[in-house]
């Protein structure tokens, strides 16, 4: 029973060794439409198949309707097998990072009869003091 379970590791971890996976999107997505997605496996080991390989993406799933998964069947030695998937975005992703201070923008009230204000400190077009 023993050797079962270790014959079982041997092979599981000899299918993922060397296999690659990468995502690829298309250009823009809709919030609540399919979008099609693409995973290529790439198997750079030289004798041993990559077989019955599932994934399921765990960081940001909170994003899709349903977490986002697919199931490679075989992947050749030295070879790239895609795999498509569809994926239903629920919301947008947030922005990369907040904006800093100076971009933010500010508001100014003016009545009717004000001027606008004066550039200080030949901040103004050339020539003009």
């Amino acid at each position: 029973m023993v050797g079962i379970l270790l014959v079982s590791g041997v092979i599981s971890r000899l299918v993922l060794r060397k296999l690659r996976v990468r995502r690829v999107l298309p250009d823009h997505g809709i919030v609540g439409r399919m979008m099609p997605v693409t995973y290529e496996f790439r198997n750079e080991k030289r004798f041993w198949p990559s077989l019955s390989v599932s994934v399921s993406e765990i960081d940001g799933a909170e994003g899709f309707m349903r977490q986002p998964q697919c199931y490679l069947l075989h992947a050749a030695p030295a070879s790239t097998a895609s795999v498509p998937a569809e994926l239903f975005p629920k919301r947008r992703p947030p922005p990369a990072r907040p904006l800093p201070a100076e971009y933010q923008l500010s508001f100014r009230v003016r009545e009717a009869g004000d001027e606008p204000a004066r550039p200080r400190h030949g901040a103004g077009p050339a020539g003009h003091r």
